[in-house]
């Protein structure tokens, strides 16, 4: 029964993650995700990876790495998008930073969801 629950609340997660990641991966980028969510998230997975690892229950090992492969995209995702915030920002005449072209598009279209 018990490898029954597993399997049940694996399958449960895994679809649970398959919009989310259908989203990231159609955006290319996971600015809706703050920077606290997705590290506690890929740090949680982890953990919870190495323990289905331990004690080899393979539906708790399948789903978690499904879930470590998502958030470390996302974690990378987060990584580029910030390094391009910074390496695009120009000066404009009153010393203040602008921000780089289709900013003011992208942030739009987050506050509308």
């Amino acid at each position: 029964m018990s490898e029954l629950i597993a399997y049940v609340g694996s399958a449960i997660l895994a679809v649970a993650t398959v919009p989310q990641a259908v989203r990231l991966f159609r955006e290319g980028h996971a600015d809706s995700f703050g920077w606290p969510f997705v590290v506690l998230n890929a740090a949680g997975i982890s953990f919870l990876l190495a323990r289905a690892v331990e004690i080899g229950e393979a539906a708790f090992v399948l789903v978690n790495l499904m879930g470590v492969a998502f958030w470390g995209y996302a974690t990378v995702l987060k990584t580029r998008s910030a390094l391009r915030s910074r390496t695009h920002r120009t000066i404009v005449p009153d010393g203040s930073a602008a921000r780089e072209p289709g900013a003011a598009a992208r942030e739009a279209e987050l506050r509308m969801r």
